[in-house]
Parts: structure tokens; C-alpha cells; sequence
């Protein structure tokens, strides 16, 4: 059996313990089920593959997140995103929660993708001090 180099990286990213995806133009092409569960789709039985990143962005974000979004793709780079903005997801139930994300690209099949890995927030915003710990700028 020949695995694909996208099949490889899918199965290292299953065994991660954060909220990983991979998305192309937008479009998630593959999401941990860490990050599924997250934002409620596995709770719904409809898995995030196929969706749009921005059904993961608060309704209000959406247009401008689609110009940051195209903002990156043009020049990409290993970084936490939103410095200083109080970003939140939105959960396939319409609630929405505070997170932390850090983008990076990688080439596959000679296609640029993006991977963003996703960290709810809601328990360390709960805990001041639990966030004083992290030193996050």
C-alpha cells in the first residue's frame, strides 16, 4: 500500500493534542478531530472537512478575515495570529469562544496550504492566573 505524502501528515496531525487544520484558498481540506470537537461538528455528526474557514469566524469578522486571510496567503509566515485582538470562534451551535491561533504554510503536491492550530481559551481566561503563566504578548 503507497501512502500519500497528505496521508502522512494527516496521521501525524490525528495524534496531536491541539486543534490543527489544513485549509487551501479557505476551504479546510483537513481538521484533527481535537479541533472538530472544539467547535461542536462532532457533536452534530457533520464533520469540518469541506467547510470554509470563515464558518469557523463570528459572523461580524467574516469580510475582514477574508482580506486578512488574502493578506497572508500572499506573503506567508510561521505567527500567531490576531496579536492584541480579542479573537473568537464561532462553534457550529452559534456560540462563540475566545482563542488563540497560530497560522504556518507548508507545500503540498506543489500547492501552498495553510495550517492553523486552534487553542480555546475559555479556561485560562477563567483563571488569571493560570494566563499570567503563559507570558502571551
Amino acid at each position: 500500500m503507497i501512502l500519500l505524502e497528505t496521508d502522512l501528515k494527516n496521521a501525524a496531525l490525528r495524534g496531536v493534542a491541539l486543534g490543527v487544520a489544513r485549509a487551501d484558498d479557505g476551504k479546510i481540506l483537513y481538521a484533527t478531530p481535537l479541533l472538530e470537537s472544539m467547535f461542536g461538528y462532532t457533536m452534530r455528526g457533520a464533520l469540518m472537512n469541506d467547510k470554509h474557514v470563515e464558518d469557523l469566524v463570528p459572523m461580524e469578522a467574516r469580510n475582514r478575515h477574508i482580506q486578512h486571510r488574502a493578506n497572508y496567503a500572499a506573503q506567508p509566515s510561521t505567527r500567531p495570529m490576531g496579536i492584541g485582538l480579542n479573537a473568537h470562534g464561532l462553534r457550529a451551535d452559534g456560540t462563540l469562544f475566545p482563542v488563540f491561533i497560530c497560522l504556518y504554510s507548508e507545500v503540498i503536491s506543489n500547492s501552498v496550504c495553510i495550517v492553523f492550530v486552534v487553542i480555546d481559551m475559555s479556561a485560562l481566561i477563567q483563571s488569571p492566573i493560570a494566563l499570567d503563566k503563559m507570558n502571551i504578548p
